[in-house]
């Protein structure tokens, strides 16, 4: 384990310490959207059922490079207002030894030790709280207890204008990596991928934008996470099917400004803009980390231009709710 956040001074942990409690072991990373919308659940339950011997211990297991920055973890779980222990298993150390391969993945360890629940990704969380209530019930008994109460009344509600909100009901489009050793489809553009190279990319006049695939205008440097611009000034462009659409970008400084479906921001209902847009569809980059840039009402099919000034803008991933 490379670091320790909301542990005693920062000290180590380790699981066998926490014998005699029930553990909600929690795979997750900071830029992940499907870690981020799961973290109110958590703490949710950690308020609810701390104080009857259950605990949570999340693993940052990163999916990216700059994940493995303490600062960068520490100020993520500051801005989420995670309060249980964060421990960063930045060699996969932990990660490999429970044979895990998703974000998020949560164990539930009874007090003996066992592991008595596994689930992969989100949603089920009346399923994983009802087994919380199960092993903690249990754990009374094992200590001799009679009977034992617990509060139901939920701590948090996530209301469909929030960015943990998400209808795992609806399809959307999945997540779209745009480095090459990360990629799953190809880029739109006729120059494709090109590994390590600094590529002139530039879209076609009445371009056919296939859905579920980015296109990229100016000149990019292919790294293995991500695409870097090179130019001062650059264009991405993505039809995609969500109620939500995101970026994992890095950088200090660099500026976007984005449209949706041929619509500037300032002739958009509010609530359609991102949450890191001003009210004119602009972000600034202030570090590497998830950017929210659409934020629709229903789910539907949608296009987004973002165009960026400033050389060094590092675009990882699209992801969507």
């Amino acid at each position: 384990i490379a670091g320790y956040i909301n542990t005693a001074s920062n000290t180590p942990i380790t699981l066998a310490s926490l014998k005699g409690k029930v553990v909600l072991v929690d795979f997750w990373t900071y830029s992940c959207i499907n870690s981020i919308r799961a973290i109110s659940h958590l703490d949710d339950w950690y308020q609810r059922y701390a104080d009857k011997g259950f605990v949570i211990v999340g693993v940052h297991s990163p999916e990216f490079e700059f994940e493995k920055n303490y600062d960068n973890v520490n100020g993520a779980v500051q801005k989420f207002g995670i309060k249980y222990p964060v421990i960063l298993d930045s060699g996969h150390g932990t990660w490999n030894a429970y044979g895990n391969q998703y974000w998020p993945r949560d164990y539930l360890v009874d007090s003996q030790g066992y592991i008595r629940h596994d689930h992969i990704g989100e949603g089920d969380y009346d399923i994983t709280e009802s087994t919380i209530q199960s092993l903690l019930a249990e754990r009374a008994a094992l200590a001799g207890m009679k009977e034992i109460s617990f509060n139901t009344a939920k701590t948090t509600t996530i209301n469909p204008g929030s960015l943990a909100y998400v209808d795992l009901t609806k399809q959307t489009t999945p997540e779209i990596y745009v480095g090459y050793n990360f990629a799953r489809a190809p880029l739109g553009n006729p120059q494709k991928f090109q590994p390590n190279q600094t590529v002139p990319y530039s879209i076609a006049p009445n371009t056919n934008f296939q859905p579920n695939i980015a296109y990229l205008e100016g000149q990019w440097k292919n790294n293995p996470e991500n695409m870097e611009l090179q130019s001062g000034t650059g264009r991405i462009v993505l039809t995609y099917h969500a109620k939500a659409v995101n970026i994992v970008a890095g950088g200090h400084g660099q500026q976007g400004v984005v449209t949706e479906d041929g619509v500037a921001a300032t002739k958009m209902s509010p609530q359609s803009l991102g949450k890191d847009l001003s009210p004119d569809g602009k972000f600034l980059t202030d570090g590497q980390r998830l950017y929210n840039l659409g934020f629709h009402n229903a789910y539907g099919s949608h296009i987004i231009v973002i165009n960026v000034t400033g050389k060094g803008f590092q675009l990882y991933t699209f992801t969507f709710g």
